[in-house]
């Protein structure tokens, strides 16, 4: 997901969810949770704002664009969000997974090969 990629790297961003009717639907009928976007399911709470559009995006617009303002005119605020963004990221982002995946992949390869059969090998071949 994106929003787990900018709460790695400590960005503050504003998360905007799309949809048409159908979808608005059936989001009404079936989602219980109160975020959408993982980071904030993640704190239970929202440290980065979303907004669903899921008719239109015009009732959001004055909204998403007051925030943002905020963020890039005032430095004390926008401090403040990436401070809490940061604290986020500290208690759920772990460094390394890359390296870790790999090597339980290889560990796991190994494991197999070491179990496979093993076929004859004819060295009487002509």
């Amino acid at each position: 997901s994106v929003s787990l990629e900018l709460l790695a790297r400590n960005t503050p961003a504003v998360v905007v969810y799309r949809g048409g009717m159908v979808m608005g639907f059936f989001a009404r009928l079936l989602v219980t949770c109160k975020y959408m976007t993982l980071p904030n399911l993640i704190a239970g709470r929202a440290v980065l704002p979303e907004f669903p559009c899921l008719w239109e995006t015009g009732p959001h617009i004055a909204e998403i664009e007051r925030i943002l303002d905020r963020w890039l005119s005032d430095a004390n605020e926008l401090a403040i969000v990436r401070s809490d963004v940061e604290r986020l990221a500290q208690s759920v982002v772990e460094a390394g997974g890359l390296q870790k995946c790999a090597e339980v992949l290889l560990a796991r390869l190994d494991a197999s090969a070491d179990t496979s059969p093993k076929r004859a090998v004819n060295t009487n071949a002509a």
